[in-house]
């Protein structure tokens, strides 16, 4: 999963993620694949990974802009 951009507008905050070769563009509570999105913010996306019908803890994961070099 990689987080390729974050859009602010009026109506909210959205980013685009790409997961193999499609991409995404998500919102604040939306779910994707086995995600949550907990919170947008200027640099990075918070991610909740949910198993569903498992005993396994959830965690909490922050996906960044990779450096493009």
């Amino acid at each position: 999963m990689i987080l390729k951009d974050i859009l602010q507008t009026s109506s909210g905050s959205y980013a685009l993620v790409q997961i193999k070769v499609q991409e995404f563009w998500v919102q604040q509570g939306e779910r994707l694949e086995n995600y949550e999105v907990i919170s947008i913010q200027e640099n990075n996306l918070l991610l909740k990974h949910m198993v569903p019908d498992s005993q396994i803890d959830e965690k909490i994961f922050v996906l960044g802009f990779q450096n493009a070099e």
